[in-house]
Order: C-alpha cells, then structure tokens, then sequence
C-alpha cells in the first residue's frame, strides 16, 4: 500500500507559520497556512492508488482546523517529544506491513501530483527518498524499509537535510533525492511561490499571496 503522510499544524493565528508572521502578522500568516493546506488537500484528492493521512502534532484535534477535509480522510496523532521522534513513530507503525510510506509537511507549494506520485513510483526500487528544501531542511522524506534517521537535535536548523543525507549513506539503503524545492517560512518565500505558481493561478495560495501583494506590497 501507498501512504501518503501529510504533517500539518492547524491553521491558527499565533501557533501557526511564527517566523512568517513577524511579517505579515498572525492571522494573515494563518491564512496562508490555511490555503496551502486546502490546496495540498486538492492535490492529494486526485492520486491514483494513495492513501492519504493527516497526522496533526500532540494535543491537536481535527476541529482546531476549522476547515472541510476529504470524507475519506483518516486522521491520527503524531507521537512524540520532536520532529525527529515523531517521524519516526509514524514510519515504524506504518512500515510495520508491507508499505511504501512518504511524509511531506503542508508548507510547500511545490507538491505537484505528478512529483508525488513519482516519488512513490521510485520507492518500488528505491528504500530511502528525500527531498531538500534550500534552507537547509527538507519537505519530503519516504521509505519502504525502517531505518534509523532522525537523531538529529537540530530540527529546525540549516543542516537537518544534510545530518539525514550522512544517516542515509551510513546505511546499506538504495537511496534517491528528488529535486531541490523550498518552502514557506519568510517573506522572501512568498515571492518564490508567486513566480512558480504563475502557471496555476487558480491556487487559493497564489490568490491569497497576490492579495496580500495588492494590500501591502511585497
């Protein structure tokens, strides 16, 4: 089976994209984690052969969404003290049988379905993928075998992507990285996402963006 793991805060103003809101405040800074979260929903309802997850940090319940999910959604709790634990405690549930499992975080606006269903198609051959992001973290991490990754006590920090990448290789896994991205974290992050989603305005992230733009200047 495909599980497609998607590690997402609720949208609230004050708990949501912090580092954001020093510029843009925090309830514009809510909404945007609103809208890419509603547009990764989108994506992931057109997947072929995916099952899709929402996993939602401690002490976090689906109604602190405020938001319509998809009825075939299924829901569960992260576990753990950090990021690093908490991955690793979803992919030891889940690669318990015999699954291809992949966690993305809702912050990126390049999680296109082809992207998506690629990574999954490469997970048929290959054990470990991962997917950096330019500040030094990464958006996108899968495995079909378990293996022991997330020691770090860096999350958050330029060099989670390249402590993992060093995990990896230290291991006898088959490994593959995908196409360096970003995501969204700053100010500047917003104009990377107006240039790659010019081609797909029709996005509620590039609407709002474009809004904000209009208001306050970017």
């Amino acid at each position: 089976m495909n599980i497609l793991c998607l590690y997402a805060k609720a949208p609230v103003a004050g708990k949501s994209k912090t580092r954001l809101a020093q510029d843009i405040g925090n309830d514009m800074a809510a909404e945007i984690a609103r809208a890419m979260l509603q547009d990764i929903l989108t994506i992931t309802e057109s997947l072929d052969n995916i099952t899709v997850q929402l996993w939602s940090p401690p002490n976090t319940k689906v109604a602190d969404y405020n938001m319509d999910f998809p009825d075939e959604m299924l829901f569960y709790t992260q576990e753990g003290k950090d990021l690093g634990e908490r991955m690793a405690h979803t992919f030891k549930t889940l690669l318990k049988e015999e699954n291809r499992v992949i966690i993305i975080g809702s912050d990126c606006v390049t999680h296109e379905k082809h992207i998506l269903e690629d990574a999954f198609s490469r997970l048929e051959t290959e054990d470990v993928i991962l997917r950096e992001a330019d500040d030094g973290g990464y958006v996108l991490i899968g495995m079909r075998h378990y293996y022991e990754l997330f020691s770090t006590s860096e999350w958050g920090s330029d060099t989670v992507f390249q402590t993992t990448r060093d995990s990896i290789l230290k291991t006898n896994a088959h490994f593959y990285e995908l196409e360096k991205t970003f995501d969204i974290d700053f100010m500047a992050d917003l104009h990377k996402a107006l240039e790659y989603l010019d081609d797909n305005r029709s996005t509620k992230t590039y609407q709002l963006i474009k809004s904000i733009e209009r208001k306050n200047g970017l």
